[in-house]
C-alpha cells in the first residue's frame, strides 16, 4: 500500500497551510494526524477552543507531576515547561493552536507527538500510551488523571 494517496496527500497540503511549516514538517506531521475531523475549525491543526487548551495544559501539567514523582526531573521540567506557556496563553486571554505549540517545540519532539496522541486519544475516548505506561508504575497516577478530552 503507498503512503501517498490522494487523502494523504490532500491532508499534507492542508497541514502546510494551516500552519505554514516546510514541505518536510508536513509529511512528517500529517502522517501522524488524524484524517478525520482535520479540516474542522477546532481540531488540531486549527484554533483550539478555551476548553481544548485548558484540557491539553492540564495533561502537560499531569505529565511533568507524575514524572517528578518518579525522580525524572527532566522529563518533568520539560512537560511543566510546556503546560506553563499554555496556561500563560490561557491566563493573557489569547487563543491557542498547534502553530503556537510548534514555535517552541520541534515538529518531531517527544511533545508534538504526545500532542497528536493526546488528540487521536480524545477522539476515541481513551487514554494516551504515556498514561497508560504511567499508570502501570504509578497507582496514583490514575486518582487524579483525566481521559483526554477536545471540544470538536
Amino acid at each position: 500500500m503507498s503512503l501517498f494517496t490522494s487523502e494523504f496527500v490532500k491532508r499534507m497540503w492542508i497541514v502546510k497551510k494551516s500552519l505554514g511549516c516546510t514541505h518536510k514538517e508536513a509529511y512528517h506531521l500529517a502522517k501522524e494526524i488524524v484524517a478525520e475531523n482535520i479540516e474542522a475549525g477546532t481540531s488540531l491543526i486549527g484554533i483550539w477552543s478555551h476548553q481544548s487548551t485548558v484540557a491539553v495544559a492540564g495533561h502537560f501539567y499531569g505529565l511533568g507531576k507524575a514524572f517528578a514523582s518518579k525522580r525524572d526531573s527532566g522529563r518533568s521540567f520539560y512537560y511543566n515547561r510546556i503546560a506553563k506557556r499554555i496556561y500563560a496563553c490561557i491566563d493573557a486571554g489569547d487563543t491557542y493552536s498547534l502553530r503556537d505549540f510548534l514555535i517552541s517545540n520541534k515538529y518531531d519532539s517527544s511533545a508534538m507527538n504526545e500532542l497528536i496522541e493526546y488528540y487521536y486519544a480524545a477522539y476515541q475516548a481513551r487514554p494516551t500510551a504515556r498514561q497508560v505506561k504511567i499508570a502501570k508504575h504509578d497507582p496514583s497516577y490514575v486518582q487524579v488523571a483525566h481521559l483526554p478530552t477536545w471540544n470538536f
